[in-house]
């Protein structure tokens, strides 16, 4: 504990923590609607490794040269106290990252909670795990990189090798290596996938325990168990990598859940249940605008069901589509609003090989139209020639059928 206190006060920490503090709250505010699913939130929070990581390698690699003069370099290498205190070194500077990166992950989680997002325990606990081993994996590249490179640019190499290197892996299939999180939209209905959960963290705990053991052994700090060590971590990330690259591509991190929630009455919104909040918001405000539509003669299904990867097709349901990029306080976009009415039925063409073109353009024809007459708080006229055509045009859309659409031109007005 002295050695911690007294790196504590010597080392770069208070300058780390301080611009890691900064950095997180400026990554968390410059995108929104993540606090409208608990995942994503999640997501997002922990997605701040990805700037962490390769900050904290740079610093760690930078304190270690700066501190492992060429006398103290001969001392470690013949003291274990010596490398017992760099690796100390090491601890100090990790949590002064992993304290901002924990404070993000956890205030995305709560102002996802105050929201009316469900909770994801598992889901949080999963990304604590990830993000404790990504940050370790980090803090040890930069102290292998510290004690390799006896010069002021151990910081610099450090960070871009922690930078470049998941980005240049990413071809091969290799995910959540030295980063995890940060995703920039909604994952309705999928869960993290527990084998790729599994062989990311034995991917970053092995990178983090060779590390230590290689940047160790230069400064005389041989482990107890010889070279069965070292072979051993080999065997296990060869085994974890191969792992991640033979995983399926279109579940490699997440996975589908079957679990679907329904809110509202008339219309009744249907989602999986991580989008409970948000289809609150779109059942009160399609609620509120079929009531005014129906009295001019429009008529719309029971229920719409979230676009989403796990909810299949369904002609006898509209599709709901609300961006929660785009919500406005606790209301749908105008343009999400009339899109979603303007599709009463998921149509089989929208998902065949071949463009429906004309179901696609009496879509859009009749969204606008939507928007239009939903922005006034005037009453639609039942006879209006426009209204009588927005009627016809939701019939047939609803029946699928693109030869009963009506000969209406107003998307060309």
């Amino acid at each position: 504990m002295t050695a911690i206190r007294a790196w504590a006060l010597r080392s770069s920490a208070g300058w780390l923590f301080g611009g890691l503090c900064v950095i997180v709250a400026a990554v968390i505010v410059s995108r929104s609607g993540w606090q409208w699913q608990g995942q994503w939130a999640v997501s997002w929070g922990a997605g701040t490794s990805i700037v962490l990581s390769p900050l904290l390698a740079g610093v760690v690699a930078f304190d270690v040269h700066r501190f492992l003069t060429p006398g103290l370099r001969l001392l470690t290498a013949s003291a274990q106290r010596g490398a017992r205190s760099v690796v100390a070194l090491v601890v100090v500077l990790t949590v002064a990252a992993a304290v901002p990166w924990f404070a993000g992950m956890s205030t995305t989680s709560v102002r996802a909670a105050a929201t009316g997002a469900p909770p994801l325990m598992t889901t949080w606990l999963v990304y604590v795990a990830l993000g404790v081993a990504v940050l370790g994996a980090a803090a040890s590249v930069g102290l292998l990189v510290g004690t390799l490179v006896p010069h002021l640019l151990a910081g610099p190499a450090a960070a871009a090798l922690v930078y470049v290197g998941p980005i240049l892996v990413l071809p091969l299939g290799l995910q959540g290596i030295l980063s995890v999180g940060g995703a920039t939209g909604p994952t309705y209905g999928m869960v993290p996938n527990p084998t790729v959960v599994a062989a990311t963290l034995a991917v970053n705990l092995s990178l983090m325990a060779l590390c230590s053991v290689a940047a160790l052994g230069r400064l005389g700090l041989r482990p107890s168990f010889g070279k069965a060590l070292p072979i051993a971590l080999v065997i296990v990330l060869a085994v974890s990598l191969v792992a991640l690259v033979s995983s399926d591509p279109r579940t490699r991190s997440l996975t589908g859940t079957t679990d679907v929630v329904c809110t509202g009455t008339s219309p009744e919104t249907c989602g999986p249940t991580d989008a409970s909040a948000v289809l609150e918001v779109a059942s009160r405000d399609l609620e509120d605008a079929s009531s005014r539509l129906t009295a001019a003669g429009f008529t719309f299904p029971d229920e719409y069901a979230l676009d989403a990867p796990t909810m299949p097709a369904d002609e006898t349901r509209g599709l709901l589509f609300v961006d929660p990029t785009t919500l406005q306080g606790d209301h749908m976009s105008e343009w999400d609003r009339g899109l979603t009415l303007a599709t009463p039925a998921a149509c089989p063409e929208f998902y065949g090989d071949a463009v429906p073109v004309e179901l696609l353009d009496a879509q859009a024809a009749l969204s606008l139209w939507f928007v239009a007459a939903l922005s006034t708080s005037e009453d639609i006229a039942p006879t209006d020639p426009d209204t009588v055509a927005a009627v016809s045009t939701l019939d047939a859309l609803r029946a699928c059928d693109s030869s009963a659409l009506p000969d209406w031109d107003y998307a060309t007005r």
